[in-house]
């Protein structure tokens, strides 16, 4: 049996254009504390506002290490436990991700092609767009992502 959201073999929806689906996460400033103390970033305005206003940001923002984190949540909540991502990048971080707000983590596949999977067997090698979206109509940062997902048993390779 599988963990909820996790899919136990290959996703079936790995063609071009398809929907990595939307993982909404808040983004409070204790999560913020909590990630900025994980990964050493003791950076005020990654857990003061008032910091970060003087920095020029509207509030507390999340770091670059915890962007990719939102992008590997998204494309293992999509792959399940067997996806392997292979590379995350380049972003375009175009403004802040900020605290008080949720974060929307989106995706769309722009290619899937076979190649040799760690098993031996074909596996798809999908490139994904991925966005970070927030309430307020802002698209803070977008970027690409590549996964190894194993293919489904009788896929056209």
């Amino acid at each position: 049996m599988s963990a909820p959201g996790i899919s136990p073999a290959a996703p079936p929806d790995a063609f071009v254009g398809a929907s990595l689906g939307t993982d909404v996460l808040h983004l409070s400033l204790q999560r913020l504390v909590m990630v900025a103390g994980a990964n050493r970033d003791f950076a005020p305005a990654h857990s003061d506002s008032e910091a970060a206003r003087q920095g020029g940001a509207p509030a507390a923002f999340a770091d670059v290490i915890f962007v990719f984190a939102l992008f590997e949540r998204l494309l293992m909540q999509w792959s399940g436990p067997r996806g392997r991502i292979t590379r995350m990048g380049p972003l375009k971080i175009k403004d802040f991700l900020i605290c008080g707000q949720d974060v929307s983590s989106t995706g769309t596949i722009e290619s899937v092609r076979s190649v040799p999977g760690p098993d031996g067997v074909p596996w798809g090698e999908v490139m994904a767009k991925i966005t970070l979206s927030q309430p307020d109509g802002r698209e803070p940062v977008s970027g690409s992502a590549t996964i190894l997902v194993p293919r489904a048993r009788g896929a056209d390779t």
